[in-house]
């Protein structure tokens, strides 16, 4: 066995040698496989005769790597008897493994819902001290670590059990300092967590803290109360979403339709209301009013005195019960106010055991060589077209003519295959884009690097480039943009008329957009300050996007375009929108269906709050990012704006309460309008984008349905304005 250079200095954490994990696993045999993860599987392993959990990066998660290390940091100078203790890692001959103590019962997932035989359901007793000593371990992370570490990933399959059943919390991949978000304002560039568990403010403000954690908690309660995933789509629609429906549930006095039904008349009274009354404050909306872990550890123990005091009884009625919390609730939130918090009944009783070192800080480096390999041996190895060799393809022929091998390669699941494009030569985009000169620089995108060039075939054309140090991501996005947006044709989308290969770069070949995007045009940026848009053009813009949305959803593929935004709506000399970006485009069988995605995909501000609930998108999603980009389009301003006040920066949670009046819309109107609109018109946009933001799906129109609308408001513009000027020729 080796030490790494920080555990010789610590003697925290060991470096195992590969020989020594296979021998431990019996060379990874399959039998010794004690679960599977979105890092890899987990194995039962033997050392120095005894028993370990191992844990194995599968090697196509690029992610994983970055968490790995995560992991050895953050765990490796923690010792609490509530976390799970990292014994040590193999890092060797592109493995990497992680070695923890072995937690012999599982998760409380295997206890709850996932139940195979081996174990019974827990009684009520025993899940109040699981969730006692989960929050035990989240308090010490918060408090007891100087600074103090939010675990962001806080949900039941994280909780562990050792064989005497006290839970240990694990998996600290997405784990942050504090001081790390204190130094951001709290502000998180990319939202990480699990559907169901994840903090809607976290989600839609990107302001991590602590309190995002507690929320989690809150649902991990929710889960061990009612015995069922935080998300099921199994059950009904309404039902799917564990902590909408457990919540909507107690408000109606329904408790008992919640509750795990093995604990039915089990439970004392008044344990279950303190255990209510924690979790409600948990999942509160505002964090300023959420308890912290040690108000919800003491919280958690007097709900566990209470049960154990119960009398030996057979249960209360079940419609007193829910009357008595239908009660209980309402009085709560009459006597809520901003600094409201839980009451502390009892002290912390907890071991802390914190052993300071040095942390083990590693270069993460996404080695994306062999991917990159991979696909240039696809273009170069073609063998059935004729290519010189300086691979510079016949610019003139369809790629259906000239190139099958490379077609093989394109098509990816949940995209087209009947993408119909060009393979342009390097040498002639070169020549398009005077050598990708600086005058032809038009811009950056999510690709990379945008030119502007001019072919004698197709005239202006824009050229994207996907950068060499781009993600594995980008090459997913970049195959999705390829298959689908290159078999689609229609007068309100780009048109991607083909695609080359340069050494480590990939480019696509776009038609060119005179006026831009949208996005700058309302929010003035880039190298020009633009003239603001008039009342009619941007009613002309919206119905162009609302067509090619149409278009798209109701192909025989039912694209979903996951997207939308005010950048990805591009506009032509003469105004007329196109819609781009077609990376994280995917099918859906059918416009009533809905897809399970294991991560949020979209930009903030304009995803569907459904989705990120649930993981569950449709065609639906794109309806509500459409009454976003409607909102926009009727103030001005962004969907998010750190810059705004507090409770401004999301602008769809400020501004719905002002879209259903003329009284309330006009105040919000874009000045730069100069009230230079119809009144009129303008509330039906406005009341059309609120039925687009309805937070169930079902209740929002479909995007032919919202296009005819906005076809009348035009109608209704054209004839405001006739009868405006009949009345001045009058005068």
């Amino acid at each position: 066995m080796t030490k790494s250079k920080s555990s010789q200095t610590t003697d925290l954490c060991c470096q195992f040698s590969l020989s020594e994990i296979k021998l431990a696993t019996q060379d990874f045999n399959e039998e010794f496989i004690i679960g599977r993860g979105g890092f890899g599987e987990v194995y039962k392993g033997f050392i120095n005769e005894g028993i370990v959990a191992i844990k194995r990066l599968c090697s196509a998660s690029k992610q994983g790597e970055v968490e790995f290390w995560m992991e050895i940091e953050t765990l490796s100078k923690l010792r609490h008897v509530h976390l799970v203790s990292l014994i040590g890692y193999c890092n060797e001959s592109d493995e990497m493994i992680l070695v923890y103590e072995y937690m012999p019962k599982g998760t409380i997932v295997d206890h709850l819902y996932r139940l195979n035989g081996s174990y019974s359901p827990l009684d009520w007793e025993t899940r109040l001290k699981i969730c006692i000593g989960a929050a035990r371990g989240l308090d010490y992370l918060h408090t007891g670590t100087v600074p103090g570490i939010i675990h962001r990933d806080v949900k039941d399959s994280n909780i562990l059990l050792d064989d005497q059943f006290v839970a240990k919390i694990s998996d600290f991949g997405l784990a942050k300092l504090e001081s790390i978000t204190l130094a951001q304002s709290y502000v998180s560039t990319n939202v990480k967590g699990t559907f169901g568990y994840l903090d809607p403010e976290y989600f839609l403000t990107r302001r991590l803290s602590k309190k995002t954690d507690v929320y989690a908690f809150g649902v991990v309660l929710l889960v061990v109360l009612c015995g069922r995933p935080a998300v099921d789509m199994r059950v009904v629609e309404y039902q799917q979403s564990l902590t909408l429906w457990a919540q909507e549930c107690i408000r109606d006095g329904r408790v008992d339709q919640i509750i795990d039904p093995n604990l039915l008349g089990k439970i004392a009274v008044k344990s279950l209301e303190a255990f209510l009354k924690v979790t409600k404050t948990c999942l509160d909306k505002k964090p300023k009013k959420r308890p912290n872990m040690s108000q919800i550890v003491a919280n958690l123990e007097f709900a566990l005195e209470q049960q154990l005091l119960r009398p030996g009884n057979s249960g209360a009625d079940k419609v007193m019960l829910n009357r008595r919390f239908q009660f209980f609730l309402q009085k709560g939130d009459e006597e809520e106010n901003e600094s409201s918090s839980l009451t502390t009944i009892g002290g912390k009783s907890f071991h802390q055991e914190h052993l300071s070192g040095i942390p083990i800080w590693r270069t993460c480096i996404s080695d994306t060589k062999w991917a990159w390999s991979w696909l240039w041996g696809c273009f170069v190895n073609r063998k059935e077209a004729s290519v010189n060799p300086q691979n510079d393809y016949d610019v003139s022929l369809p790629m259906s003519q000239t190139d099958t091998h490379i077609r093989s390669i394109l098509p990816m699941r949940g995209v087209l295959s009947e993408a119909n494009f060009r393979i342009f030569s390097i040498s002639h985009l070169k020549q398009a884009t005077k050598n990708f000169s600086s005058d032809s620089y038009l811009g950056d995108g999510g690709f990379g690097k945008i030119y502007k060039g001019c072919l004698h075939e197709t005239g202006f054309i824009a050229i994207k480039i996907l950068n060499r140090e781009h993600s594995i991501q980008g090459l997913d996005e970049w195959q999705a943009e390829v298959n689908i947006q290159g078999a689609l044709s229609h007068p309100n989308l780009v048109k991607l008329f083909g695609l080359c290969q340069n050494d480590t770069e990939l480019l696509l070949v776009y038609e060119y957009m005179a006026k831009g995007s949208l996005y700058n045009y309302l929010f003035c940026c880039g190298r020009s300050v633009v003239k603001p848009l008039s009342w009619e053009i941007r009613v002309k813009i919206l119905i162009g996007a609302a067509r090619s949305l149409a278009f798209l959803h109701s192909s025989d593929k039912n694209i979903v375009f996951r997207d939308l935004k005010t950048s990805n709506i591009l506009l032509d000399e003469n105004f007329n929108a196109k819609l781009s970006g077609f990376g994280l485009a995917k099918l859906s069988p059918s416009a009533d269906e809905s897809h399970a995605m294991s991560r949020v995909m979209g930009t903030f501000g304009y995803i569907d709050p459904e989705y990120y609930r649930t993981g569950q998108f449709n065609v639906k999603c794109d309806v509500y990012a459409f009454g976003v980009v409607m909102v926009e389009m009727l103030t001005g301003l962004r969907a998010m704006d750190t810059k705004r006040p507090d409770g401004q920066q999301n602008l769809i949670h400020w501004i719905k309460p002002h879209l259903s009046t003329n009284k309330n819309l006009e105040p919000m109107m874009d000045s730069r309008l100069n009230c230079r609109y119809p009144p009129e018109a303008a509330l039906i946009v406005a009341q059309t984008a609120l039925t687009c933001l309805e937070d169930e799906p079902k209740r929002r129109p479909s995007m032919e349905e919202v296009l005819k609308t906005l076809e009348a408001v035009t109608d209704l513009s054209l004839s405001t304005a006739t009868a405006s000027s009949l009345d001045l020729d009058a005068r």
